[in-house]
This record gives C-alpha cells, sequence and structure tokens, in this order.
C-alpha cells in the first residue's frame, strides 16, 4: 500500500505514512479522506504527524500544500488537529514545511522531526 493513516494506540495522534511509490495526484484526496474520518471520531484533538518516505517534485509539493493548506476547509485546519509534524530529512520538503508559516498557506507552525520517534517523543 503506498500509504497508510492510523490512530496511534495510546499518545493522542494520527501517523501518516506516504511510502516510495505514493501518487500524490491520484492519492491525496483518498489520504485526506483518510485522515478526516479518524478526526472526525476523535474525541480529543490530535497530533498530526506526516512520515514522508515519497520523493516529491516540486509540482507535488505546491499541490499538496495549497490542499491541505489554503481555503475553506483546508484539511490541516481540522478544529480536531492540535499540532502537525512532518518527518523528512529531505531538505526540498523541509523548506516547504517551513513556507507553510505564510499567511497564504493559514500560518501554520509545522514541527519538523528527522524521524518518526523523535516525533512521537516529543508528543509524550
Amino acid at each position: 500500500m503506498s500509504f497508510t493513516a492510523a490512530k496511534h494506540p495510546e499518545l493522542p495522534a494520527v501517523i501518516v505514512t506516504l511510502n516510495a511509490d505514493y501518487d500524490l495526484p491520484k492519492e491525496m484526496e483518498s489520504t485526506t479522506q483518510a485522515v478526516a474520518a479518524i478526526l472526525e471520531k476523535a474525541k480529543e484533538p490530535l497530533v498530526l504527524v506526516n512520515v514522508l518516505k515519497v520523493l516529491l517534485s516540486l509540482d507535488d509539493i505546491l499541490t499538496a500544500a495549497s490542499g491541505v493548506g489554503r481555503g475553506l476547509g483546508a484539511a490541516w485546519h481540522h478544529p480536531n488537529i492540535m499540532k502537525v509534524f512532518v518527518v523528512t530529512d529531505d531538505p526540498l520538503l523541509l523548506a516547504a514545511s517551513k513556507g507553510m508559516a505564510s499567511d497564504a498557506f493559514g500560518n501554520l507552525n509545522i514541527a519538523m522531526a528527522p524521524t518518526l520517534e523523535e516525533a512521537l517523543a516529543s508528543i509524550k
């Protein structure tokens, strides 16, 4: 499977993993729907942890940033998201994550971590 989205069994977190075979143009909508379903069922705000194992083009990054950060109903502005983490060591994705703090993307403050373990440790 090219992506997974699941509530962490112990922590108030949703872990979304985009694997190397993830096809953003074809799968972004289904990924967003899977995450939204988890968030809608949540009884408390959750930390959204995005583990990016995929190599994204600049066009893919711009498409994703617009889809999750801009406009009415933007996925990463869901009321049950208390914080967003991006787990990657890709310099382009790290720069894009910092860019999400701009007005154009709703001033998202995205935390970054090099590993899933580090992201989860900061949630505990």
